[in-house]
């Protein structure tokens, strides 16, 4: 077999149409395969035919031709093809069938269709891709499969933190702080150790209060066992407390009065001789004070005056004594002045067998 030629129309000349090959070019034997009107048109050169020619049976090449003329061998109508040549090349070296070919028919660009090839849009983008588990990789290569699963996939849903800002939470043990790391508190919100800045730390509702202490004010609870209303007992306080203890009066005899301080207040009358449960004593008109009185004890102050407040009955020859092991003192009325300016007196019990009189203005005025 000869040179064979595509053609597609019979005559008219150029390139396309079989008498436009030159005759120049032809040797006898050539084929040439010709398509025009929907018909099929299959032709042999004959070199020294000589006829007239008559398409579509003889067709004569428009230059060089002499006896030439291409013979119709065969015709098959057919449907139109409308591909140029190039188009119809295109096809050359493809091995898929018709139903592989098919599987392009009524794919979209960028839109996923069900049983059809699957042909991305302009920013290599698609709408919709159902991969099984497993079948995602990412990387060069084979790439590294992705395992999780698309609810957990799914967590970054709205996540607008960068890597960087993730990788916050890479190495994070919940309960313990770790430098230039996310803080994730224990299992009893707890965390081990945790610095803040001063004034970072508030407390409360809202936006809370501020703690202004110190680290070192704070450390003065550290080892404090006692409880809120054992600390509220020195709330208004003014002063050192220690101060205003070691400023008290000693329990001796050297004790100095500073006014006179208030106490409950029983009244001695005449005859009495039930104990007396009051640190504070009054004596009625002529009350006899012989009887024995029960008291608090050595150390105690027993406060003696008269319903006028002058203690009339016990002047500086009274006298007494004092039962440390009943807790009672004796009084025995005496003769005299009444002391000066009638002050209070006090019966202060200094040991199991002494008291002395003192006046509210400090001067002792016996003693037994």
């Amino acid at each position: 077999m000869g040179t064979v030629y595509k053609r597609v129309a019979l005559t008219g000349g150029g390139a396309y149409a079989v008498d436009g090959i030159g005759g120049v070019y032809l040797s006898d034997g050539d084929v040439c395969f010709a398509t025009a009107g929907g018909v099929f048109y299959y032709y042999i050169y004959d070199a020294d035919n000589g006829q007239v020619e008559a398409s579509p049976d003889r067709i004569k090449p428009d230059t060089g031709a002499g006896a030439g003329r291409w013979i119709m061998q065969a015709m098959y109508p057919v449907n139109a093809v409308t591909a140029s040549v190039d188009e119809l090349n295109i096809m050359n070296g493809v091995t898929a069938s018709t139903a592989e070919l098919n599987l392009l028919d009524g794919s979209i660009a960028g839109t996923a269709v069900a049983s059809k090839a699957l042909a991305l849009g302009a920013n290599k983008n698609v709408d919709t891709l159902v991969i099984g588990t497993l079948g995602l990789s990412i990387g060069s290569g084979a790439g590294t499969a992705v395992t999780a699963t698309a609810a957990e996939l799914n967590i970054l849903d709205g996540v607008t933190a960068t890597y960087g800002e993730l990788n916050w939470l890479v190495c994070v043990t919940p309960g313990t702080a770790t430098a230039s790391r996310a803080l994730v508190l224990g299992a009893d919100k707890n965390v081990d150790t945790l610095a803040i800045a001063q004034n970072g730390l508030c407390i409360g509702s809202g936006a809370g209060t501020a703690v202004t202490a110190t680290a070192a004010e704070l450390n003065i609870l550290d080892g404090v066992t006692a409880t809120a209303t054992e600390l509220n007992y020195i709330a208004g306080v003014t002063s050192n407390i220690q101060t205003q203890l070691d400023a008290k009066e000693p329990d001796d005899a050297s004790l100095t009065f500073d006014g006179i301080a208030t106490f409950g207040v029983q009244e001695i009358t005449a005859g009495r001789t039930t104990a007396i449960t009051s640190n504070t004593v009054i004596l009625s008109a002529n009350a006899p004070i012989s009887a024995t009185y029960t008291i608090g004890g050595v150390g105690v102050d027993l406060f003696v005056y008269d319903a006028t407040g002058k203690l009339s009955n016990l002047p500086l020859g009274g006298g007494g004594t004092f039962d440390g092991t009943n807790n009672q003192a004796s009084f025995t009325p005496g003769g005299g002045s009444v002391p000066q300016g009638g002050a209070y007196l006090h019966a202060i019990s200094v040991s199991a067998t002494r008291f002395i009189v003192l006046s509210d203005s400090n001067v002792m005025y016996g003693s037994v």
